[in-house]
């Protein structure tokens, strides 16, 4: 509990100082970095997440163990919020590597504009509400696995299509889709660079600071699907498991609750590092800071 509450208060601080800092630097107002704002506010809500499975493991504890309602409500909420989160983090950092692919490789087409910035920002936390809220249901803590908050409610044809659903759509399909994006973008920043003064030429600047922006989106994307790797393996696991209500003992579904958990745990850590990412690789949001 005392590591879950650490951790939400940094990545909670952390990223509320990422966005104080876009909101109030003129030069950080442009798309990019209202999807970075867009994560920051994802990242907190896995901070959330992780503040209610700390204070349903300390309700839990100060009551014996047992299991009343406004734990069971903390333990689900906790749930929905990591997996809401999960759902968002994907799409921005999608859209993220999207609107590099365009600035760097094809600056002149047309890009987003606040319109469309708009619309796509509503519809990915819309979808995001929506699709995490099997996990209200799916979540439980029974008595017989001493109240241990994991997801194997309900079993069967559900398990599994949504949870092989969410691996693919989450994880695979996102993590190729980024992969051929940036290495299309390495190869061509490899490839083209133009020759100059970067002290003089303003175009040359601006390219600079376009593949700066670049590798940082690169670093927070593989830093961020390597934490949600083990979550990833979690569904597949999931999907193929019984409900908490089967015969199953505690020593045959042990090793699932320690896995689900560590892989929770190795997740919300992404909601304290991206803070730390932005200011070693950004010289406006040192600046700025």
């Amino acid at each position: 509990a005392t590591l879950l509450l650490s951790i939400s208060a940094f990545g909670g601080l952390g990223n509320m100082l990422v966005i104080f800092v876009i909101c109030k630097t003129k030069k950080l107002q442009n798309v990019t970095h209202y999807l970075i704002v867009n994560l920051a506010i994802a990242d907190m809500v896995v901070a959330y997440s992780s503040l209610d499975k700390a204070v349903w493991k300390i309700w839990t504890n100060l009551n014996g163990g047992e299991m009343n309602t406004f734990a069971k409500v903390f333990c689900k909420t906790s749930a929905y919020c990591m997996f809401l989160s999960f759902i968002a983090s994907t799409s921005f950092l999608i859209a993220l590597s999207i609107e590099r692919y365009y600035s760097i490789l094809k600056p002149f087409e047309n890009r987003l504009d606040r319109r469309k910035l708009k619309i796509l920002i509503f519809g990915v936390w819309f979808l995001s509400f929506i699709f995490g809220i099997p996990q209200i249901f799916t979540t439980t803590a029974p008595s017989k696995f001493h109240y241990q908050c994991f997801v194997p409610q309900i079993s069967g044809a559900f398990n599994l299509c949504y949870f092989i659903s969410l691996t693919l759509v989450l994880y695979v399909i996102p993590l190729v889709t980024m992969t051929n994006i940036y290495i299309r973008i390495g190869i061509y920043v490899l490839n083209n660079k133009i020759p100059g003064d970067p002290t003089k030429d303003t175009e040359l600047l601006h390219q600079k600071r376009n593949h700066r922006v670049a590798t940082t989106c690169f670093v927070i994307t593989a830093l961020y699907m390597m934490s949600a790797l083990p979550m990833a393996i979690n569904f597949i696991i999931i999907a193929f498991s019984g409900n908490a209500d089967d015969d199953s003992t505690f020593a045959e579904k042990g090793g699932l609750i320690l896995y689900s958990n560590l892989s929770q745990a190795i997740y919300v850590l992404s909601c304290a590092y991206n803070p730390v990412v932005y200011n070693c690789l950004s010289s406006d949001f040192r600046k700025a800071f």
